[in-house]
């Protein structure tokens, strides 16, 4: 059986003067504990069906968590990783592993993408939207913060001190409706149904929030990033302005403008009171846009275009989730681990 992987970079090293990573390493969550494994890495060059510049294989055990362990660059190869000149060209990377018979991929990625490379800005350049966790070498608060303004946040004024991040997992801006994942697993999939739906291998059905390495936001983001809990959700429905729209900047898609409230009085206004907010709101106004994704049963997705559905990390006898329409917005409870829902990071003022 095919099914889709989402794997965690872990580490990167890269010599800024010569402009080369020698190797990353990636992990690759499987259901197999212990268990041989044949991973094929894939590099194509400017876009997924580019020319493949780079190939290698690796002959790996998963551990007791069934998660493979490889480091892109140093597997069986005749090319030259090294040789990679990352100043030039867009690089993708696809990930095909074979466990215990059962055949696992990740659709191509983007891994790279040049912007103005100097020794300066190489290492925060590197790993971009679709990436996950990167930790350079220089492990210092500046670096870090460096790494965090790869994914765009917004300030909405809020009493926690929440930052929002301006686009879901996923998607490359604000419209875009990005990936969808299952309750307490961190990687897209093919298909949202029980017999796919198998949680992060660490999981603990006890708790009553993820771990970081449950949280996908943690996982693919890094950094600061994490899912927001209940009451993160609750707090931006309760302190912003929101206004529906069908038509996002011209983008002709469709879902909820969470503007920073200008007076108290516009504080928890929403679409469903119907209420007039004290000022005018425009998006030249602080505000994010949730996108109106809908959510994927099966492989089928359904809403969008007139729902989103958007995962936190509160457990409470079943997962809370906030849900937006032109009519309402609400968190709810519902029965909903399986499904394929979207989800908006957020992170703690710095």
């Amino acid at each position: 059986m095919k099914q889709m992987l989402f794997f965690s970079l872990m580490f990167l090293s890269a010599t800024v003067d010569a402009q080369y990573i020698e190797y990353f390493n990636c992990q690759i969550p499987t259901s197999s504990s212990n268990q041989k494994a044949t991973v094929e890495v894939v590099l194509s060059q400017d876009s997924p069906e580019g020319t493949v510049v780079y190939t290698e294989t690796h002959k790996v055990k998963s551990d007791a968590d069934g998660v493979l362990n490889i480091a892109v660059g140093k597997g069986k190869t005749n090319g030259n990783f090294q040789s990679i000149d990352w100043s030039k060209h867009s690089y993708y990377a696809k990930f095909e592993a074979l466990v215990a018979g059962e055949k696992l991929s990740v659709a191509p990625m983007l891994l790279y993408e040049p912007k103005n490379i100097s020794a300066n800005n190489l290492a925060d350049s590197v790993v971009k939207e679709q990436n996950p966790i990167m930790s350079v070498a220089d492990s210092s608060i500046e670096v870090q913060k460096e790494f965090n303004r790869i994914h765009n946040y917004v300030d909405l004024g809020l009493t926690s001190g929440t930052l929002w991040a301006t686009t879901n997992i996923g998607a490359a801006n604000p419209q875009d409706y990005g990936w969808y994942f299952a309750w307490a697993e961190t990687y897209p999939k093919e298909r949202y149904d029980e017999v796919s739906y198998r949680k992060h291998p660490r999981y603990r059905t006890n708790q009553n929030k993820l771990d970081s390495i449950e949280d996908a936001a943690a996982v693919i983001w890094g950094g600061c990033w994490v899912m927001p809990t209940y009451e993160q959700q609750k707090e931006l429905m309760d302190e912003c302005y929101w206004e529906w729209t069908n038509d996002y900047n011209n983008s002709k898609v469709a879902g909820c403008i969470v503007y920073k409230a200008k007076n108290a009085q516009d504080k928890g206004l929403k679409i469903s009171k119907k209420d007039t907010p004290s000022s005018s709101y425009t998006l030249n106004d602080v505000h994010i846009f949730l996108p109106a994704a809908g959510y994927i049963s099966y492989i089928w997705p359904y809403n969008n275009g007139s729902c989103g559905y958007y995962r936190s990390s509160t457990y409470i006898s079943i997962s809370y989730s906030l849900i937006i329409s032109s009519k309402s917005v609400y968190e709810t409870n519902q029965k909903s681990n399986i499904l394929g829902y979207s989800i908006r990071p957020c992170m703690p003022r710095k």
